[in-house]
């Protein structure tokens, strides 16, 4: 047991326990066996390695019964180093050293010192500073929550999204700042006006809060979590709907560019449940085929929906008849055509279509050659 200890004692400058691993009982509770069990159980091993402890109050519990902590030693302590009096640091204020492997201490920081440095985060942060950012995060850090790790990593983010946010500004509402870490409330305004994290430009204000905790360690920010709303999801949902709207204006003003620069190159279309499209090329070809055929082709939006990247289009489209379209020759007939086309989107770029209308009602209306609706 002594050369356990001994050994413990290598990598680990102080050691703090309970002093008994309950409450102090009642005077005159008469103990139970477990009661007894749990008394002992940070007291034993020290008894029979012989190695010196002290203990101290620590505070009590809700019920006013005393709490204590004990700080045991090496028995070769008892000669080669002075009596010591150990405190909570919330007590007295002072700093403790941790030692996380041989050779390796870690001193927890002062809440002056995590003030000091915090004030240093946030100027870098209200200036759009990446540099000044990364200079305060550890090289470890972690953004947890996200895949986002190492200083590098999140230096690249925060460039990343100053520049898609120029007109960005947090108001910091509220701030807890304690020994080695800041809890706050605050608020941001910005407007998306660069591509973000795959998402294209919405052109959106944005106006949200929430609360982040940050942990500080050795004088950088180790860790940091955001609590908020799914901010990227409502940037994603809008540029996809943007995405949407842009095809049917590139198809109305028959601008067969802006119309490819919407799809995909590997895009695949399905028309009521059969696959007629493989490429984009398949579906500009489609595109101008049907522009040839109704030269004066209009799409009208009923109503549009979004959920994550599925958005769902209602529409009612009108043109004159006047070239073969599907294998029916030209009859001069104004026709109307109603249906829906449903739209998964990857990457900022339709990838999916599968478009549901009344085939049927257009052959009938195509059928006619008085010109007649």
């Amino acid at each position: 047991m002594p050369g356990e200890l001994a050994h413990l004692f290598e990598s680990v400058d102080v050691l703090l326990t309970p002093t008994v691993g309950l409450a102090t009982p009642p005077i005159g509770t008469e103990p139970s066996p477990e009661v007894l069990a749990r008394s002992m159980r940070f007291t034993v091993p020290f008894d029979l390695s012989g190695s010196p402890t002290i203990s101290v109050p620590c505070g009590f519990t809700q019920g006013a019964r005393r709490l204590q902590l004990r700080r045991p030693a090496t028995r070769s302590a008892r000669s080669s180093s002075p009596p010591v009096t150990l405190m909570s640091r919330r007590l007295t204020g002072t700093n403790v050293a941790r030692r996380s492997g041989p050779g390796n201490v870690r001193r927890i920081m002062s809440a002056e010192e995590t003030r000091a440095l915090w004030e240093k985060f946030k100027a870098a942060d209200q200036a759009h500073d990446a540099e000044g950012t990364a200079a305060i995060y550890a090289e470890d850090v972690v953004l947890k929550g996200t895949p986002l790790r190492g200083r590098e990593t999140l230096k690249g983010f925060d460039a990343g999204f100053w520049a898609a946010f120029p007109d960005y500004r947090r108001e910091y509402l509220q701030e807890v700042v304690e020994d080695d870490s800041v809890a706050l409330v605050w608020r941001v305004t910005a407007t998306h006006q660069g591509r973000w994290m795959g998402i294209e430009p919405t052109g959106i204000p944005l106006d949200w809060s929430g609360c982040s905790v940050f942990t500080f360690r050795d004088g950088h920010i180790a860790e940091a979590q955001a609590f908020q709303r799914d901010v990227m999801g409502e940037l994603r949902r809008e540029a996809n709907l943007q995405l949407v709207r842009r095809l049917v204006d590139a198809e109305n003003a028959g601008d067969v560019d802006a119309y490819a620069a919407c799809i995909a190159a590997n895009a695949e279309v399905w028309v009521n449940g059969q696959q007629t499209q493989t490429s984009r090329e398949g579906q500009l070809a489609s595109m101008q085929g049907s522009l040839r055929a109704f030269p004066d082709w209009h799409r009208e939006t009923l109503s549009l929906t979004c959920d994550g990247d599925i958005a769902v289009l209602r529409w009612r489209g009108t043109g004159t008849h006047l070239a073969d379209w599907a294998g029916i020759p030209a009859s001069g007939t104004g026709v109307e055509f109603h249906g829906t086309s449903t739209v998964e989107v990857e990457r900022g770029l339709m990838r999916r279509i599968w478009i549901d209308m009344d085939m049927a009602g257009v052959m009938r209306q195509m059928a006619r050659t008085d010109g007649s609706p």
